[in-house]
């Protein structure tokens, strides 16, 4: 017999089916839905690199080149297959490689399933600002070239991201049932960072001279992703620092956290950090653990505790907080100056992020 879902519940809760055990069940099938989006997600980049390697090579070259770069090579290719995958014709009639996989593919998933990846057709990369986080999995993010918002979720199933209101986010973002998801992953820049990327961001776009901007992050997104990579991340180029004790707090991060963004971003801090404090130099490991922390902990919410930085680095948990905030009073001081200096930028986002 089909149960009533507004009706009472049978373990005598109290409360309606819906709300009690029959919730169980929506999460249940919810999960499955999850999983399948994600096992689709996957079959499709199998997809594109097995059956159309030599045109992703063509749109977006030898992935040899980011090699020196580490992690961040990595995502520069990465996320330039999944606009290629979206957004590059790969058929002499025009056809993407998402269009060919809905054709040949999809009949292996469920209607469900097959009816939400007919609607990625169309998609397109966007760099998105985080204007509200909901739950840990659920945020509301805001397209910082046609304001359009959206409400993301991350399935289960991927690692928790660590987002704060503020940050910008780069990926595509593919219908997931009820709200909208990632396709397989995002890109993250601290939320200190934002002015950079939009201004960086707009300015390519004026560059290129067109008015819709879907159809520019369609056409030209290798363009707007570099230009946004450089204008936050210091690639490994030779660096002269005025002082041999600001090199060597570079080599003390190198030695202990981890190569990938957050070592570039703790390096554009810290340059930025030398170039306007000119700061002196007692204890290299002591600043080497303070910018460690504040990228970690403070800008991207990573779990990491100053006691065990402390005997990672050699120097007093207590030292390390009192750095923190002398660092971070400063670095917060100059920011501030900065957005007072983009007066009209800082007044439009106050108003998109009010909905005016």
């Amino acid at each position: 017999m089909k149960r009533e879902r507004s009706a009472l519940c049978s373990c005598g809760s109290g409360k309606k089916y819906k709300d009690c055990c029959g919730k169980d069940n929506i999460v249940s099938l919810q999960a499955v839905m999850d999983e399948q989006l994600t096992e689709c997600m996957h079959d499709l980049l199998w997809y594109a690199t097995g059956e159309y390697a030599n045109e992703l090579l063509n749109a977006v070259g030898d992935p040899k080149q980011w090699e020196r770069h580490g992690e961040i090579g990595e995502a520069i290719n990465f996320f330039m297959i999944n606009w290629a995958i979206f957004c590059v014709p790969v058929t002499p009639k025009g056809e993407t490689i998402i269009e060919r996989y809905v054709k040949r593919r999809s009949s292996l998933w469920r209607p469900s399933v097959r009816s939400i990846l007919s609607s990625w057709i169309g998609a397109v990369p966007s760099f998105d600002i985080v204007a509200e986080v909901q739950e840990e999995r659920k945020f509301i993010v805001q397209d910082v070239l046609t304001s359009e918002r959206r409400a993301v979720r991350i399935f289960d199933s991927e690692p928790s991201p660590h987002v704060k209101k503020g940050d910008v986010l780069m990926g595509i973002i593919v219908p997931a049932g009820e709200a909208y998801t990632y396709f397989t992953t995002f890109f993250s820049f601290p939320n200190i960072s934002a002015r950079e990327i939009v201004d960086s961001l707009k300015e390519v776009w004026k560059e290129h001279g067109m008015t819709d901007a879907r159809e520019f992050l369609r056409t030209s997104f290798p363009s707007a992703w570099m230009a946004v990579v450089r204008s936050i991340i210091s690639f490994v180029d030779p660096f002269e620092w005025e002082h041999p004790n600001y090199a060597a707090v570079v080599q003390e991060l190198e030695k202990k956290m981890p190569h990938g963004a957050e070592l570039d971003i703790a390096k554009m801090i810290w340059r930025e950090y030398c170039d306007t404090h000119q700061p002196v130099i007692r204890s290299v490991p002591l600043h080497a653990a303070a910018l460690h922390y504040i990228v970690c902990r403070v800008l991207r919410g990573e779990v990491v505790t100053q006691t065990n930085l402390a005997r990672l680095y050699g120097v007093s948990a207590s030292s390390i907080s009192k750095k923190v905030n002398d660092m971070m009073d400063h670095i917060m001081h100059h920011f501030l100056i900065e957005m007072e200096n983009g007066k009209d930028f800082d007044e439009k986002w106050d108003d998109d992020f009010d909905g005016k």
